[in-house]
């Protein structure tokens, strides 16, 4: 009976710290996949914010910042049928370094699933930006020779064009100039410069490349932020504001010139090679978001496009019902033929599901600026902070802003950082929100979240009450296992005196006891411990669940404490060991002859 109880007790206890172990670890689990990485910020927004170019730098000098990975994440639409799913633009050279996965949840290692994303990263003679400019300045020559009106003629009784004087434009700040350039993370940011004049001379616009709100520009230069370094000139756009009666119907546009100044006041200036990778292309939209038309190349060469000419670039109309003018692009060619380019992806098994898709296959989706066929590079069962059910596509960044730019002409900031950083910078950067880069924004910690999950009341005192019923067990086998074993000592006294007196020695009768004792409690630990394993594998999957009662994500891997069972058992055979040791002890000073005798009478 008294090993029946160990054994029931053992199993009790086992199953206590493999919950225990089991649950800890999957609120961990947990708490990592919520929040992807040590540190997940989502950037305040308004005048006063950091721009999106600046953060990269302001992390990168947060103490205990090891690491930051710029995400974007916008929904992804696959297909009428389908759900719609999420694509998450990653940048894969920092994310093996910064992204927390499980291991199970990729057939592989991070590293190895986003190198293809790397390697398809569309490549881009680079057009480098010399220096660490402050400001770049764009020179450029927009003549209008001649300008139309529609007017009404009382002699024909009709609508027609009339001439306008190109006179009548001078002063007016119709001509603004803006630049893409492209960081040394891949992230393509736009900067405008101010409206300036057009005239028969070359026209000179400086385009800063900082923050336009005065609060944010301090809050720049408190920080010491700065783009990532090196940089490299993507564009230049042109807007050409005419007054909304007006066409410009004779004339020509061109770009003649970038230069860059490490100095917002300094007037040292270094020349952009335009020419250094490549040739150009123009382009003419109205309106954001509107499709670029490209110029063909008998009236746009050498960064110049000729106005008059017959055709759908006659005449440069004016300002729309919005007030919006005329941009005319100029862009690199090797950006305009990423037109058929497909974007690589890591997708999950949800979007495996939904597209009846394969590794190596394309799915065509749409994207901002139109459909796009995404290519099937690898797969995982999910990502951190998505959600296994929907359909994922994770992709390169670079390669994602830079199709962007090609399809839609537009940029976009990330959406989220993930930060690596050690635990100390994590609880300092969610307890002082309100200052540095993370100034009102939202913050995740995996520290805290993990300390958040782990305080549920109800799974603690469930493990409160499986330790307390295991000592409580435990005592009461080693006190019915040591009194079992004192009472059959006592009652074999005669038999181990007749033993004695035959020969046998104190410490021949301890090894007895021994072998007896330690016999019962091996059998007994060792089908305890199986018991509380077999009940811990069959049993803790369905009751380690969320605080919502739900099913936790990722799934639940049960955890064996070898270490802690090995103690209590440890603990366990060394009270009984006691036990053996003193019940021995009594023994030897039990007289031979006394016993003897007493037997006889």
């Amino acid at each position: 009976r008294a090993a029946l109880l160990l054994m029931l007790a053992m199993s009790m206890g086992v199953f206590a710290v493999s919950y225990a172990s089991t649950w800890i670890d999957s609120q961990r689990d947990q708490a990592q996949f919520q929040v992807g990485a040590d540190l997940r910020v989502t950037p305040a927004s308004g005048p006063s914010a950091l721009p999106g170019w600046a953060l990269s730098s302001a992390y990168a000098s947060t103490a205990g910042v090891e690491r930051s990975m710029p995400v974007e994440r916008q929904r992804l639409p696959i297909s009428p049928s389908a759900d719609s799913g999420e694509l998450l633009g990653i940048d894969t050279d920092e994310a093996p370094r910064v992204v927390s996965i499980r291991s199970d949840l990729a057939s592989a290692s991070l590293a190895s699933l986003l190198d293809p994303l790397v390697t398809a990263r569309p490549p881009l003679a680079a057009l480098p930006i010399p220096g660490t400019p402050q400001r770049l300045r764009v020179t450029c020559s927009v003549l209008f020779s001649a300008l139309e009106t529609i007017a009404f003629d009382p002699a024909t009784g009709e609508f027609g064009p009339v001439p306008v004087d190109p006179t009548t434009l001078a002063g007016e700040p119709i001509l603004t100039s803006t630049v893409y350039v492209r960081d040394a993370r891949g992230l393509i940011h736009r900067f405008a410069g101010q409206p300036v004049p057009v005239s028969d001379a070359p026209e000179t616009i400086e385009v800063p490349l900082a923050p336009a709100p005065a609060q944010a520009r301090d809050n720049v230069a408190l920080l010491g932020a700065t783009l990532s370094y090196p940089i490299e000139l993507i564009g230049v756009d042109l807007v050409i504001s005419l007054p909304g009666a007006l066409s410009a119907v004779a004339g020509h546009i061109s770009l003649a010139e970038v230069a860059a100044n490490d100095d917002l006041q300094g007037e040292t200036w270094q020349p952009v090679s335009l020419d250094a990778a490549g040739s150009w292309q123009i382009g003419w939209s109205q309106g954001p978001g509107a499709d670029i038309a490209v110029v063909p190349s008998d009236i746009a060469q050498t960064r110049t496009m000729a106005l008059g000419t017959p055709g759908a670039f006659q005449a440069l109309p004016g300002v729309d019902q919005d007030g919006h003018g005329v941009t005319v692009s100029f862009m690199r060619t090797e950006i305009m033929e990423l037109a058929a380019a497909d974007l690589a992806a890591v997708v999950n098994q949800a979007f495996l599901g939904q597209t009846a898709a394969h590794l190596g296959d394309r799915v065509t989706v749409q994207l901002e600026g139109g459909p796009r066929d995404i290519r099937i590079v690898g797969a995982v069962r999910s990502f951190p902070t998505t959600d296994p059910s929907r359909p994922v596509a994770i992709v390169d960044l670079a390669s994602l802003e830079l199709l962007r730019y090609q399809a839609a002409h537009s940029t976009r900031q990330p959406t989220e950082w993930w930060l690596a950083a050690d635990d100390r910078a994590a609880a300092a950067a969610v307890a002082e929100e309100r200052f540095g880069p993370f100034a009102r924004a939202r913050v995740l910690s995996r520290v805290e979240r993990t300390a958040g999950l782990a305080a549920d009341p109800l799974a603690l005192g469930i493990i409160g009450a499986l330790a307390l019923g295991f000592v409580v067990a435990g005592l009461f086998a080693v006190i019915g296992l040591a009194a079992s074993a004192a009472v059959s000592a006592r009652q074999r006294r005669g038999e181990f005196a007749l033993l004695r007196a035959l020969g046998l020695s104190g410490g021949q009768l301890s090894g007895w006891l021994w072998l007896e004792n330690a016999s019962l409690v091996l059998v007994s630990l060792v089908t305890g411990t199986g018991l509380g394993l077999v009940i811990g594998w069959v049993v803790l999957p369905y009751i380690t669940v969320t605080q919502q009662a739900t099913t936790p994500f990722p799934p639940v891997i049960v955890e064996t404490p070898w270490a802690t069972i090995l103690v209590l058992e440890g603990v366990t055979a060394g009270a009984l060991a006691l036990t053996v040791l003193g019940l021995a002890a009594v023994l030897r000073r039990a007289g031979v002859g006394s016993v003897l005798r007493m037997g006889g009478d």
